[in-house]
């Protein structure tokens, strides 16, 4: 990718998986700073994170004032095994990169949303959405309100499945059933009828996932739903979840409010713009530094 973008950029921002996370939202007196909450951490974060320290990397982001307590502020602690990060390091120092910034795939997708939902009506401050990437073996349910994520749940399933059965039921390689999957297939009845067979599956785990969302809190909806990845781009797979869960849904565009130079082939970035919703929240993370 370095070679073909021939860019001179040296610094890249990266991601863990979610699943590969652990998460604490801790109160701590409202007076610590952040040096006192680092120096904290290290000697109670046994406490939280179920391995030895030394074999984690953990950072924490001081959310604000407790909403329980007016002394006390919430810290978000997170934490992953030090194997993930250093993969994804080594993977960059190969490719003549350095990682400026290891995120969290939640919270980069958190960070491009406000991309994501420009197009979308002006709901009110409450409104709630469904951000749902849906991976090549797993598909994630986030659900957004004021821009923050409030609920994920990761199920395991995705666009494989179609990508199997096109490769199995043609005789072709993997790749060429992955390109047949995005462009509506092999234009026949068989692969009509696989790729129907898809989007009704994918239609209904989705429906399923955001029932357990609703089963678990005070909701009983969302206002919209968004379909990102590389298993979205199935022709028609926006329709057949709007239709089941009869809320509107569109495939989500980042590029949608951007401009591009020359050089980037508007077309094809508009069709796999879905598959850059992760990568766009990495990349808005530059402006923080």
């Amino acid at each position: 990718i370095v070679k073909d973008c021939r860019t001179s950029l040296r610094e890249a921002v990266v991601a863990v998986p979610s699943t590969s996370v652990i998460t604490r939202t801790i109160t701590m007196p409202i007076e610590l700073g952040d040096a006192e909450i680092e120096s904290t951490l290290q000697l109670e974060a046994s406490q939280y994170i179920p391995f030895a320290l030394e074999e984690v990397y953990l950072d924490f982001e001081v959310v604000g004032r407790s909403a329980l307590e007016p002394t006390q502020q919430d810290v978000l602690l997170v934490a992953t095994r030090r194997e993930y990060v250093d993969l994804r390091n080594e993977s960059l120092r190969e490719a003549g990169l350095r990682a400026a910034i290891v995120d969290v795939e939640t919270y980069a997708l958190e960070n491009s949303f406000h991309l994501l939902a420009s197009t979308l009506p002006q709901y009110g401050a409450d409104a709630r959405f469904a951000l749902i990437d849906v991976g090549a073996g797993h598909t994630t349910l986030y659900v957004l309100q004021e821009g923050r994520t409030i609920y994920t749940r990761e199920h395991a399933f995705g666009g494989d499945m179609l990508t199997n059965a096109i490769a199995d039921a043609y005789g072709i390689t993997r790749a060429d059933a992955e390109l047949a999957k995005r462009t509506g297939g092999q234009n026949d009845e068989y692969s009509t009828d696989l790729i129907t067979h898809y989007r009704n599956t994918i239609a209904e785990q989705i429906g399923q996932t955001l029932q357990f969302f609703f089963s678990s809190s005070h909701h009983s909806t969302v206002e919209h739903v968004i379909l990102t990845g590389g298993g979205s781009l199935v022709p028609g797979l926006p329709r057949a979840v709007g239709a089941t869960l009869q809320i509107p849904t569109v495939l989500g565009n980042p590029f949608e409010a951007m401009t591009a130079p020359a050089r980037v082939r508007h077309r094809d970035l508009q069709a796999q713009a879905p598959l850059y919703a992760t990568a766009c929240g990495l990349a808005l993370r530059s402006f923080d530094r």
